[in-house]
């Protein structure tokens, strides 16, 4: 990979991307309150408070992100959703976007290099309700992963972000909702945790999925604190 790129500021994710990822936190309260573009605001204009405060700091930490990799202003326009409500990045650029009440952050690369697509996700370091807990892991899945993972850290949730990390990594080639019964996580790391790695496995028997992922070696890493569990997943070719 290439020399690290430059940060606005310190973020978790920096431990469990590729050097030349560049990532992105929203750090100050305006980063949460303005910035939109006339484009992007129409699509949340109707949207509750809660929702249009995330979605200003996803994409304010997108376009900081961009500017981080070179783009130009011009080429900064306004970040749209698609029609399964996916981030519309600029062309040249692949990236993923995620955030909790509190915390926000983007990361983005160019494309044409080594990393095919990537995914981040963020949820709070608490225990995942009891009757999801089945929908995110069969028991003998779980069973291998709560051993694996530090004490200090939720495994239920740690385990429903890493599969979100890696669908959003996956959406953009399969176009396609996948259930968390479609992916199996496997840790192949223990310990402290940071900067942790769990391999991620398609499960579901659909060839034309399978194919999608052929040449391409799938990272999964987490890294937590006492507030926060972080997961990313890079699809490297």
């Amino acid at each position: 990979m290439s020399t690290r790129a430059p940060e606005s500021s310190l973020c978790p994710f920096r431990l469990l991307l590729p050097d030349d990822v560049a990532i992105a936190q929203a750090d100050r309260e305006e980063h949460w309150d303005r910035g939109l573009m006339p484009e992007e605001r129409a699509l949340v204009e109707r949207a509750v408070a809660k929702r249009q405060r995330e979605f200003t700091a996803g994409r304010n930490c997108a376009r900081t992100a961009m500017r981080t990799l070179g783009l130009s202003e011009k080429d900064l326009g306004a970040i749209g959703v698609g029609r399964h409500r996916e981030p519309l990045f600029p062309s040249g650029v692949i990236g993923s976007i995620t955030h909790t009440d509190d915390f926000c952050a983007a990361a983005m690369s160019r494309t044409g290099g080594a990393i095919a697509s990537l995914g981040i996700d963020v949820d709070a370091n608490t225990a995942l309700d009891a009757a999801l807990v089945p929908m995110v892991m069969q028991p003998d899945e779980m069973a291998v992963w709560q051993e694996a993972v530090p004490t200090t850290c939720h495994a239920a949730i740690l385990a429903f972000s890493i599969k979100e990390a890696f669908f959003k990594a996956f959406f953009p080639l399969c176009q396609c909702y996948l259930e968390f019964g479609d992916a199996r996580l496997v840790p192949t790391s223990s310990g402290t945790g940071a900067d942790g790695i769990g391999r991620v496995t398609l499960t579901v028997p659909d060839r034309r999925l399978a194919a999608l992922l052929d040449g391409l070696r799938i990272d999964g890493r987490y890294t937590f604190d006492a507030l926060r569990v972080y997961s990313a997943v890079t699809l490297l070719r």
